[in-house]
């Protein structure tokens, strides 16, 4: 009983065996055993399962919030013993209600689904807790993220104008970024005043081979010199060519050329290998720099740009980006910004840190709030292969009406547009 510690049946096998005394070495080490020979134990089963039963519980779950201790209450961290100044705030425990430094709250844990209404904050969000109380808590966060996080709420996409027109250029909830990238593609194929046919057309091209698609909304101010500054998401595309997790990002930039106005423009960029790459790599700086035309009024506007995607490991691709611009803007202009992704964002979302590579390449599951999007992509897609399919057989089919036509005798008349089959089920091209 001496040579094992307390666990489940791999912690008991021979003494002699085991890496906990290597210096005390059996005479009979070097002769195997006989298959027929049992294993020799100093524990009997009985034993193993008496001890388990005797292990401590999980941790008791406290019923409700606790109350905060006063900040004047301490002068400096219990953990630590660093002095609280002017530039050393104090940060509460949100579990046991203690004062501690910065440095010693750099945990973040979902809290008990029970407080939900008791405490002030969300329990769906995870919040800062001390390192004591993060062993208490985190026997319990995998049941609270299946059960309680932001990633397995409902969420879905409003129609009405207001959303449609006013996508917000901040968020500080990745559902919300969801439901803005959603919009985004619907405004792209869907009836509003911002509708142009040839979208689906020039975007098709564009999307061709894509392995990523990233998704914001960008607010512009400028007059000569201008800032820009938007939130959104990035989500890859998969070997299996499903969508990876939604990864939240943002962008802030300055913007130099002949412009004035401000403006909101939804863009959506086609990403390729690289461009994942280096977005799932938390390690280096993302800079964009590229060039933008723009002109909005009102509810009507159109943007074009062209961008060279870079980053500090000296990797670089260029992309493009489509967009719808409303406001009152207009102009051309050189743009840098640096783009990164949002940490504290996918933390609020997931419940738990994730890194970036592990929501882009499918280790992380794709999560039922973000559903809504993933039916977008696919109702996006399905209808430009649609479109794409109805104008190539309308063009093959006036090419065999123009060779019927050159070919007959006595100078019959063309086939007119009530024989064609595809004339009306096609918005993309005319006769």
């Amino acid at each position: 009983m001496s040579n094992f510690d307390a666990g489940g049946f791999d912690d008991f096998a021979p003494a002699a065996s085991t890496e906990d005394f290597p210096r005390r070495r059996s005479t009979t080490e070097s002769f195997p055993r006989r298959s027929d020979q049992p294993r020799r134990t100093t524990s009997s089963r009985d034993d193993i399962v008496e001890r388990r039963a005797s292990e401590p519980p999980a941790p008791q779950l406290k019923e409700r919030p606790p109350a905060w201790q006063p900040d004047a209450a301490v002068d400096q961290c219990p953990t630590c013993r660093s002095r609280f100044e002017t530039f050393a705030r104090r940060h509460h425990c949100r579990y046991c209600g203690g004062v501690f430094c910065y440095n010693c709250t750099q945990r973040s844990m979902l809290m008990p689904p029970q407080w939900e209404g008791l405490c002030g904050y969300a329990t769906r969000d995870p919040q800062k807790v001390c390192a004591a109380c993060a062993s208490q808590v985190q026997p319990y966060q995998q049941q609270w993220i299946d059960s309680n996080s932001n990633q397995n709420k409902a969420n879905h996409i409003d129609n009405d104008a207001s959303t449609r027109y006013l996508n917000s250029p901040l968020r500080f909830t990745l559902g919300g970024e969801v439901r803005k990238a959603g919009i985004t593609l619907r405004n792209l194929l869907g009836d509003n005043v911002n509708f142009w046919e040839k979208d689906a057309q020039v975007f098709h091209d564009q999307l061709q081979g894509a392995r990523g698609l990233l998704f914001l909304t960008i607010a512009k101010m400028a007059m000569i010199g201008g800032l820009r500054v938007g939130t959104g998401l990035v989500i890859a595309k998969l070997p299996d060519g499903s969508w990876s997790a939604p990864c939240a990002v943002g962008t802030l930039g300055l913007s130099f050329g002949a412009m004035f106005g401000i403006g909101i423009s939804d863009t959506v960029t086609a990403l390729d290998d690289t461009a994942v790459t280096e977005l799932a790599d938390a390690h280096t700086t993302k800079i964009s720099v590229g060039f933008d035309a723009s002109l909005a009024l009102g509810p009507l506007g159109r943007s074009a740009s062209g961008e060279v995607l870079g980053a500090s490991d000296a990797s670089a691709t260029t992309s493009t980006t489509y967009s719808q611009t409303r406001g009152f803007y207009g102009g051309i202009s050189l743009n840098g910004a640096n783009l990164r992704v949002r940490d504290d964002v996918n933390l609020k979302f997931y419940g738990k840190k994730v890194a970036p590579a592990d929501v882009l390449r499918g280790r992380v599951k794709q999560p039922p709030a973000a559903q809504c999007l993933y039916e977008e992509l696919g109702g996006f897609f399905g209808e430009l292969e649609a479109r794409r399919r109805r104008s190539a057989a309308r063009q093959a089919y006036e090419y065999q009406s123009q060779r019927s036509t050159a070919s007959s005798t006595g100078g019959g008349a063309s086939a007119s547009n009530n024989d064609d089959p595809f004339g009306s089920a096609d918005p993309v091209v005319e006769v």
